[in-house]
């Protein structure tokens, strides 16, 4: 056999090429984005990340308080980089960039789980080649690294009921910082809870899954405690009204309001356009 065919017949090939796409794409997709002019009308929210992220970093900068009613996760750990000098959108387009091969490599678990490696390693390159995944890729959104944190945390959470319940000790952790990086990382929490209660003995868990979710508040409390001492408004969970009170355009999906079941109560608008109806 040729040593082309040896190397791919290694049972850590699969895992390794899902790797190496994901990381040429994240890695090029970086570059274009912080060599070309990208922020404007279809990545303006990439601004208040940017601005979220001089907060967190102490960087000076008048106005814009409203900056800090989204979501902290992001912005904090591109605050992180502007600390160590890389005040640039480079830093946020590099932050969001590095969870697309986590998601990637996270979509090849989770389908290993039931597939054998080739197919799942098709099925983890098909995902990373969507289009809908391409274009928000390390544009500064948040879209990427809540999908990202939202499937180790499901990879995590069967694993953790299937074999070691340990692992439920990062399932319910990822959820958090799921949630933490986008409001509608929120919903994972329903996916995970239909999961567990899809085993029936849950008290063969219980134990563990207290467990989990006490250690998610490793995360959740620095966030409250930076918050509560800079008298912030908690507008990751509650939008605050400076934002929801905003107009938006007729072609928008449903006007922002200051409301906490916002996802559930326009579910219909998700599935259909009431306007053609």
């Amino acid at each position: 056999k040729s040593k082309l065919s040896k190397i791919m017949l290694k049972e850590e090939f699969p895992l390794l090429a899902v790797a190496a796409f994901s990381i040429f794409i994240s890695i090029a997709l970086i570059h274009i984005n912080s060599t070309s002019n990208i922020l404007g009308h279809n990545y303006r929210d990439a601004y208040l990340y940017l601005i979220q992220a001089c907060h967190f970093a102490g960087i000076p900068i008048g106005g814009y308080d409203y900056a800090n009613y989204y979501s902290p996760l992001i912005p904090f750990l591109t605050s992180i980089l502007f600390k160590l000098g890389f005040e640039s959108e480079a830093s946020l387009f590099t932050v969001t960039g590095l969870f697309y091969p986590i998601a990637a490599i996270g979509i090849y678990k989770i389908l290993n789980l039931r597939f054998d490696r080739f197919y799942s390693m098709l099925g983890a390159i098909l995902y990373g080649s969507m289009s809908i995944n391409l274009m928000w890729t390390a544009n500064g959104t948040l879209d990427i690294p809540s999908v990202a944190l939202s499937i180790w945390g499901m990879y995590f959470l069967i694993q953790g009921l299937k074999s070691n319940q340990k692992l439920l000790y990062l399932a319910f952790p990822l959820a958090v910082l799921s949630t933490l990086a986008k409001y509608t990382g929120a919903l994972i929490i329903l996916v995970m809870a239909i999961c567990i209660l899809s085993k029936g003995n849950i008290r063969k868990y219980i134990k563990n899954i207290i467990g989990g979710i006490i250690a998610s508040l490793v995360f959740i409390i620095p966030f409250l405690a930076y918050y509560i001492a800079n008298g912030l408004p908690f507008g990751f969970i509650n939008q605050a009204r400076e934002v929801s009170s905003q107009t938006i355009s007729a072609n928008s999906i449903a006007a922002s309001s200051n409301d906490l079941f916002f996802y559930i109560s326009s579910l219909p608008r998700f599935i259909y356009s009431p306007q053609k109806l």
